[in-house]
């Protein structure tokens, strides 16, 4: 800017461009003095710039943090990836690094109904049994490890209705009532009856 105003008065500046362009174009595209004297610095297109991170092979984000302190990163790649690139491409560590990992808010699972008819058929009879099989590397992506936290509103009925077991997890009984009437249990017993009346 110092620069500029010394062009200004020089006698140089052709008349019909202003001394003061912050005012004059101040609802007229102006975007600040770095746009303006064309110094304001440019970080690489995002595609170009997660073709070069994931070269890198870095596994995790803190890999990436680590990375940027060591002073190996380009300047105009920024070490804030998501800041920079949120509306332009950016959609989580997994894809900035090539990992295919997916943060666990943008990841499409399968709806509840279908998630838990390919558990159903896994034949797993315990929720130790299923971590286990969370851990193998075997589940599907569109699966989430942890059920309660994706399906909570949307048709979670306990472990046991997850693992198709039968077993009912406390405070998932039927009310009173509805177990009361479910068999018609305050009905006489025909068979006891029947030996009450032989007494």
């Amino acid at each position: 800017m110092t620069q500029w105003r010394a062009y200004c008065k020089s006698g140089k500046k052709p008349a019909d461009i202003p001394a003061k362009p912050d005012r004059t174009y101040a609802n007229d595209g102006w975007a600040g003095w770095g746009d303006w004297l064309g110094t304001e610095f440019q970080f690489q297109p995002f595609k170009k710039a997660r073709a070069h991170v994931r070269r890198l092979g870095l596994k995790s984000s803190t890999e990436w943090k680590t990375y940027c302190k060591s002073g190996k990163k380009p300047r105009d790649i920024p070490a804030v990836p998501r800041h920079v690139y949120l509306n332009d491409g950016w959609a989580g560590w997994g894809d900035w690094l090539g990992t295919g990992t997916v943060a666990t808010h943008l990841r499409q699972y399968k709806s509840f109904k279908e998630a838990r008819a390919y558990v159903h058929g896994l034949g797993l009879k315990f929720e130790t049994q299923w971590r286990a099989y969370c851990k193998s590397g075997k589940k599907p992506a569109d699966i989430p490890a942890v059920p309660r936290h994706v399906y909570l509103n949307d048709g979670w009925a306990g472990w046991g209705d997850w693992l198709g077991n039968g077993n009912v997890a406390p405070g998932q009984h039927r009310s009173f009532k509805a177990a009361s009437e479910f068999g018609n249990f305050n009905a006489p017993d025909p068979a006891f009856s029947g030996k009450l009346s032989q007494a």
